[in-house]
């Protein structure tokens, strides 16, 4: 009798395994043809480079795509809104419509279904604007109304710089301070410089004795290559140095002021 009983002990643990094996194969299954129905992703850069006039908008964008047979409903849930001070704001634009800062769920409550197409896509646009530097971060998050249980999760970066300050590129190898153009000059110059990496970045120009003439910038920056003018208007006919120093390096040159 105890042996019988083992025997039938082992038969329903065997059972119980191989039924708990077809759960979870069915659970991956599951999950597995979810993301394959849906997409959604960043496409602008980790970290988009805009500048500080309060009529500008600095924008960062997304895509989703339905990759289901079958049309599909979306919705789209701002998560996070992390900016430098009370006057920055993010829109979230879709189909040419750009709803208020305080809607952070899309479509809002009342607006008409996003309905995208089996195997279409379509683009959501993050606006950010603000007064004065610094780095916003927004979070959204992605999910076919059917399927709320599974969603995708992306990050959005915008960094704001000073007006005059150009981004050039935000591909870039090693630390870099061109020769400003043109050398002599009379009474304004660009200066252009590469940083490889997100970091401090202070560009400061100083005279011939070492006094300090201008900050041009002083503060964090995301990797890229940069340009900017400087204008000597108000100083004297001379030798001047501009300096880029970061949290890893140093680099200087010397400039000519002719007038």
């Amino acid at each position: 009798m105890f042996i019988f009983t083992k025997i039938c002990t082992k038969i329903n643990n065997m059972a119980l395994k191989r039924y708990l094996l077809v759960i979870s194969l069915f659970s991956l299954f599951f999950i597995n043809a979810s993301a394959q129905d849906f997409q959604f992703r960043r496409v602008s850069q980790p970290v988009v480079v805009g500048d500080t006039d309060r009529l500008y908008l600095t924008l960062t964008k997304a895509i989703y795509i339905n990759t289901s047979a079958t049309p599909q409903s979306i919705r789209i849930i701002r998560v996070l809104n992390q900016f430098p001070d009370p006057s920055w704001h993010s829109n979230l634009c879709v189909r040419g419509l750009c709803y208020s800062p305080d809607a952070d769920t899309i479509p809002p409550r009342g607006a008409p279904t996003l309905i995208i197409n089996a195997g279409q896509s379509d683009t959501i646009t993050i606006e950010v604007g603000g007064i004065g530097l610094g780095t916003a971060k927004v979070i959204l998050k992605a999910f076919v109304i059917s399927n709320p249980s599974f969603f995708i999760v992306d990050t959005f970066m915008v960094q704001r710089i000073p007006v005059g300050i150009r981004h050039i590129s935000s591909v870039v190898e090693d630390y870099k301070l061109n020769q400003n153009f043109p050398n002599p000059f009379n009474p304004e110059t660009i200066i252009r410089f590469s940083i490889p990496k997100n970091e401090n970045v202070r560009l400061t120009v100083y005279d011939i004795l070492g006094k300090k003439v201008v900050d041009i910038y002083n503060g964090f920056m995301p990797a890229g290559s940069y340009s900017t003018d400087f204008n000597a208007s108000e100083l004297p006919s001379g030798i001047y140095y501009y300096i880029l120093k970061t949290d890893n390096i140093t680099l200087s040159r010397k400039m000519m002021l002719v007038k």
